[in-house]
């Protein structure tokens, strides 16, 4: 991983730089390649507005879709941590699109649905 580029201070502003490279300027398999590798790093350092830029820019890359159930995810744990539990709830939602299975994401839906008080939402995202 990340230890060939050097310790995480020196890797992080490495592949942010591809990260943050246009579109189509480079492969998809290597834009969404760094974006995978660089988001657990921006969650290590806290960096919670850069894990949304990130993850917005997973999404540009891969056409408008999500090409992993972890990026929308991580996209809503750090709305979560910004304080803005409905749009953290978007996100866990559409997690769950990408991978009905995936038990987290209910987990963190509930948890920002409990923090609007829609208890209603919670009752339909566990039908799910």
């Amino acid at each position: 991983g990340y230890q060939m580029l050097g310790d995480l201070v020196q890797a992080l502003p490495r592949l942010l730089r591809v990260v943050d490279a246009p579109a189509g300027s480079i492969s998809v398999s290597d834009h969404l390649s760094s974006i995978l590798v660089v988001m657990p790093m921006l969650r290590k350092a806290h960096q919670w507005a850069a894990i949304i830029k990130t993850s917005d820019k997973a999404r540009e890359v891969a056409g408008g879709v999500w090409a992993d159930h972890t990026l929308p995810y991580m996209k809503g744990m750090a709305l979560q941590y910004l304080g803005r539990p409905s749009e953290a709830a978007a996100c866990f939602e559409e997690a769950v699109v990408v991978n009905p299975g995936f038990h987290q994401a209910y987990v963190e839906y509930d948890k920002a649905m409990t923090v609007l008080r829609d208890f209603e939402a919670c009752r339909r995202m566990a039908q799910k």
